[in-house]
C-alpha cells in the first residue's frame, strides 16, 4: 500500500470540507477561551458573546470600556488576529 495516500487525523480534520463548520466552531471558541490572554484584565468588563462570520460580538459592562473598544476597534482586531497569526476577526459589534 502506498503511504503517500495516508493523511494524519489533523490533516483530515483541518483540510476536508466536511469538517469546515467544526473548524469554524473551534476557532470561534478559541477566541472566547483566549480573550483573557489577549487582553489581560479586560474580561471583568468585557464578555465575548460569540463570533460569527468574522464578527466578534462583545458585551461591555461599562460605558468607558465601550467607548474605548469603539474608538480602538482596529487595534483590538489587530491584536486578536496577531495572537492567532491569521485573520479571524474583521469587525466588532457591541451590546
Amino acid at each position: 500500500m502506498d503511504e503517500s495516500n495516508f493523511k494524519t487525523i489533523g490533516e483530515v480534520l483541518t483540510k476536508e470540507p466536511i469538517f469546515q463548520k467544526l473548524n469554524e466552531a473551534i476557532k470561534n471558541e478559541e477566541i472566547k477561551v483566549n480573550f483573557e490572554k489577549i487582553f489581560p484584565g479586560l474580561s471583568e468588563h468585557i464578555e465575548v458573546v460569540k463570533t460569527e462570520k468574522s464578527v466578534l460580538f462583545l458585551k461591555v459592562h461599562n460605558s468607558v470600556f465601550r467607548n474605548d473598544v469603539k474608538a480602538n476597534e482596529e487595534l483590538y482586531i489587530n491584536k486578536i488576529n496577531t495572537f492567532f497569526k491569521e485573520e479571524r476577526i474583521k469587525k466588532i459589534k457591541l451590546s
